[in-house]
């Protein structure tokens, strides 16, 4: 009886060790970010990002579609963007729509539609994404 206790306990320590699966991947996320606005609106926007070695740009009257794509440093943390329509933009429709994604590798992390208000206006908070 004891022998085959062995047994059994030897053949579940096998079967364990076998159903185990190697992970070769270190599981690190890719860092391959994409910015994306489209839609119908009409008017201008004004757009901060991060960038890839985590540095602010800042572009000015933007159409639509507009989208950048970059690698991100391994030592930026995060990446975030915003959009919005000012004062000085041209402004859009009431009711025209614009939506922004925020990809990391192919995977859409975030993703929001706004509607132009009353006086044609757009504002996209920050999106933003934690490595």
């Amino acid at each position: 009886m004891k022998v085959l206790n062995n047994l059994y306990v030897a053949a579940c320590f096998v079967m364990l060790l076998a159903s185990c699966k190697k992970n070769n991947s270190n599981n690190q996320e890719s860092r391959a970010v994409r910015y994306e606005i489209s839609g119908n609106y009409t008017g201008k926007l004004n757009i901060v990002y991060t960038d890839e070695a985590g540095n602010f740009q800042t572009v000015t009257n933007v159409s639509l579609p507009w989208n950048k794509s970059f690698t991100a440093g391994t030592a930026v943390q995060a990446v975030t963007f915003t959009a919005s329509t000012t004062t000085t933009s041209t402004v859009g429709v009431a009711g025209q729509t614009a939506t922004a994604k925020l990809y990391i590798g192919t995977v859409v992390k975030q993703n929001v539609t706004q509607t132009a208000d009353g006086t044609g206006r757009i504002q996209f908070n920050s999106i933003t994404h934690k490595f």
